[in-house]
């Protein structure tokens, strides 16, 4: 990415002289090239998005407390559970060997859900939110999936 200055009347300039030759390098003069705006998420929606999961991490149900030792581990397991993860499968030649597999996988990364089937693993991991993984549309939609996952997880243990 090359950060580029708005100047007005439809000019650019590049933001540093590092970046004016990295364009010379990758266009030639007078090349058309296209433009695509970015733009930022709010910062407000973001702190309220870690603001309202904080508040329901902090009111989990104690059966359900052992399960999300941090904040994290349900905002990850929220976004698994409202599809804004990757899936990966592992055939194994045992169940053994994959109950093993699984059981190593969950040692590396305290984030992924681990599904043994016979001798078959399935492994989700939760997709990153940082600003640049996620543009502000996808972001505002995976808030509010991830909120109504919790919500739901939450309500569904208070009525047990």
């Amino acid at each position: 990415m090359i950060p580029l200055i708005y100047l007005g009347d439809g000019n650019f300039q590049t933001a540093s002289l590092y970046h004016a030759k990295r364009m010379d390098k990758l266009y030639g003069k007078g090349e058309v090239i296209e433009v695509e705006e970015i733009s930022d998420r709010s910062r407000a929606s973001h702190n309220h998005y870690f603001a309202q999961l904080t508040d329901y991490w902090q009111t989990l149900p104690e059966s359900l407390a052992e399960d999300f030792p941090s904040m994290d581990h349900l905002r990850k397991y929220c976004l698994i559970k409202a599809g804004y993860c990757t899936q990966r499968k592992m055939h194994f030649r045992t169940n053994a060997e994959a109950l093993e597999a699984a059981s190593f996988i969950s040692e590396l990364d305290t984030y992924v859900i681990c599904e043994v089937i016979g001798t078959q693993v399935t492994i989700w991991r939760a997709n990153s939110q940082s600003m640049r993984a996620m543009k502000k549309t996808e972001f505002e939609k995976s808030k509010q999936d991830v909120l109504e996952v919790a919500q739901k997880l939450l309500a569904d243990r208070r009525h047990l």
